[in-house]
């Protein structure tokens, strides 16, 4: 029954949920509450909270908090809710009393029989606190609107931890009780004409006056405004940008006036982070974070960090043995890179070593996988027809049905790097599938192009998008591309230093690079490639990589086909190659010569006509004589018989 009420009585948002991690909250893309949710809810394995301001930025429950906070404290917190609930309850308009979960604030909840816009309720709420003299913080919602794509703030659910309904002597009712009060219809809300909404306050310089005046008052947010750091651990820049973030959100500042203060402090003060809408918009949410954990500013400030200590006799009995998921290529949870030219099969091959891992098969056949692991692939560049094909084809070669694969997902969504949303989302993402590596193709399509030569804020970005595979408990595999034109010798093996943009060579703790052995001949569907596999466990090992995607007769669906040989043996039959090629070609041009000199020539002739050396006209000649394509002759030059030789025709 109690769910039921809940759900009835607390509607948020339609289409999003908030859940708790445990650092805060994070959205929930969902078809509103749900009865599991409330359930988990009720039996604390996961706390849950709703955005208030519906899409429509209608809302069917509201309600004003009084906290007292150690870094805000208010001895009145509970005469105010008293007050608020008598004032109420004098008016007719019912209303519900809950001690929040610190059993340190108190929420007046008051609910409505059908939607009815944000704004004319939270006019009705700063109409309460004017007639009863009290300045109402916190007014849930906290918007009288919300952009398109956000959600504004949210509020947890009732019956987490201390939280529980009161009477107005304080005395629990139980829910079931509780949740039977009548709901309030909107034209019944009495709202006086002469309150208007508040209007944002002005900006100027960058800051809304509110900020302003905040500044001017005499305290901590002054002293940091001015650069005082004391009392900081973090003496940085970036840390006195994140000191005010946390003072204004603690001052129930609106975000967007947040988010201007502090680009205004950095750029007065040369923090070039300011610039830089992902880390704005970073602090902001680890400030409202740090409010959620229920940290002191003190606490935040002042709080010394924590190193890892061990002993020799720890590091020596200690089991930290790599977890190698494919022989010789790739370490669980270590940032892997994927890298290699344009149209380098690059795709193909991240597609082989996810099948392979997913049904514990062998990467291009030959390098076996220890164990299966859940791989999640996020490819925003091939499209679903390519990935479906290429997949297929893999599947088969695998001696496996695509359909049958369970360990595998796909997506053709790819994660913003630097969003905190997105970060949230992929967390979730990975978390809800068990996901253990995860494949990010092409990597340039997930980072902002603002910077990609700085080494700093490039290894910023890529070191926070591991950490949150890492908390997942998934290994960061992205492919990325080479530069272009940098090798004096463009068919050797791919090397580190090769790999494009500042930060990937010293983010990646392993690597797969691949590089073409010879030139792609159009049309025949064989690829001569180098496989190099490294990594700071300790492996290193470079292949000859050949790839078959055509059968013999050029009409048959495309294959598959891989094979990996010794470095050292492809070189070899390279080498002969090319030697057979020289002496082809070597071949060819005395032929043609000769073709022009049916009488014959001598070889000192034949050299200065084709510009081959005198070691290189014999062996062409013999190769040649041997195969009756010549034949020796007598050639008169100056009244005189020389030894040479004719087309044998």
């Amino acid at each position: 029954m109690i769910v039921d009420q809940i759900l009835d009585y607390f509607q948020g948002r339609e289409d999003t949920v908030a859940v708790g991690t445990g650092t805060g909250f994070c959205p929930l893309p969902a078809a509103g509450l749900t009865r599991e949710h409330v359930a988990e809810h009720l039996a604390g394995t996961s706390c849950y909270g709703i955005y208030l301001v519906r899409s429509d930025n209608s809302v069917l429950c509201s309600c004003v908090d009084f906290d007292n906070k150690a870094s805000d404290p208010d001895p009145q917190w509970k005469a105010k809710a008293e007050a608020v609930n008598a004032h109420l309850t004098q008016q007719g308009i019912p209303t519900l009393m809950e001690l929040s979960q610190s059993g340190e604030a108190a929420h007046n909840w008051v609910f409505f029989s059908e939607p009815i816009p944000a704004a004319k309720v939270r006019t009705f709420w700063r109409q309460v606190g004017e007639e009863l003299g009290i300045k109402l913080k916190e007014i849930y919602p906290r918007q009288d609107k919300v952009d398109e794509g956000k959600f504004g703030n949210l509020i947890r659910l009732p019956l987490w931890n201390k939280s529980q309904f009161v009477n107005s002597s304080w005395e629990k009712v139980e829910p079931e009780t509780a949740l039977t009060i009548a709901k309030i219809k909107p034209l019944d809300l009495p709202v006086k004409e002469t309150v208007s909404p508040v209007e944002s306050p002005k900006s100027t310089n960058g800051l809304s006056t509110r900020v302003q005046q905040l500044i001017a008052e005499p305290g901590l947010l002054s002293r940091r405004w001015s650069g005082d750091t004391d009392g900081l651990n973090d003496r940085s820049k970036s840390a006195i940008g994140f000191s005010i973030a946390n003072l204004l959100v603690r001052r129930y500042v609106p975000t967007d006036e947040i988010k201007a203060a502090v680009r205004a402090w950095c750029a007065a003060n040369g923090c070039d982070k300011g610039e830089r809408q992902d880390w704005i918009d970073l602090t902001i949410t680890k400030a409202y974070e740090t409010i959620a954990s229920g940290a002191t500013i003190e606490q935040i400030e002042a709080s010394p960090p924590s190193y890892e200590r061990l002993t020799c006799a720890d590091l020596d009995s200690g089991d930290f043995k790599l977890d190698y998921l494919i022989d010789r290529t790739l370490v669980a949870r270590q940032p892997c890179i994927l890298a290699g030219p344009r149209k380098a099969l690059k795709t193909s091959l991240m597609i082989d070593m996810a099948i392979a891992l997913a049904t514990g098969g062998h990467f291009v056949g030959s390098l076996a996988v220890r164990r299966k692991a859940r791989v999640a692939v996020m490819s925003g560049e091939s499209g679903l027809g390519t990935l479906q094909e290429t997949a297929r084809r893999v599947a088969v070669a695998s001696k496996v049905t695509l359909a049958s694969i369970e360990n595998l997902i796909w997506s053709t969504s790819l994660p913003k790097f630097g969003d905190t949303r997105h970060a949230q989302t992929l967390e979730k993402f990975l978390r809800d599938d068990r996901i253990e590596v995860l494949f990010i193709d092409p990597a340039y399509l997930a980072m902002p192009g603002g910077d990609p030569g700085n080494l700093f804020a490039q290894g910023e970005l890529l070191s926070a998008m591991n950490q949150v595979c890492m908390q997942a408990g998934a290994g960061l595999v992205l492919v990325h591309h080479a530069k272009k034109g940098n090798k004096k010798n463009p068919n050797e093996p791919m090397e580190l230093d090769d790999i494009a943009w500042s930060g990937f060579q010293e983010w990646s703790r392993q690597w797969v690079l691949i590089n073409r052995r010879e030139k792609y001949q159009s049309g025949t569907g064989t690829h001569r490639m180098w496989l190099s596999t490294g990594g700071s466990a300790g492996h290193s090992s470079v292949w000859a990589l050949d790839v078959n995607e055509e059968k013999d007769d050029g009409l048959s669906p495309r294959i598959w086909d891989v094979a990996v040989r010794p470095a050292g043996e492809a070189r070899k039959e390279a080498k002969e190659r090319a030697t057979e090629q020289k002496s082809a070609d070597a071949q060819e041009r005395i032929l043609t010569v000769l073709e022009k000199y049916p009488l014959g020539e001598t070889k000192s002739a034949l050299g200065s006509l084709t510009g081959l050396s005198g070691t290189n006209v014999k062996m062409a000649i013999s190769t040649l004589e041997n195969a009756g394509k010549v034949r020796k002759c007598k050639v008169k030059k100056n009244n005189m018989e020389h030894p040479g030789y004719q087309l044998a025709a």
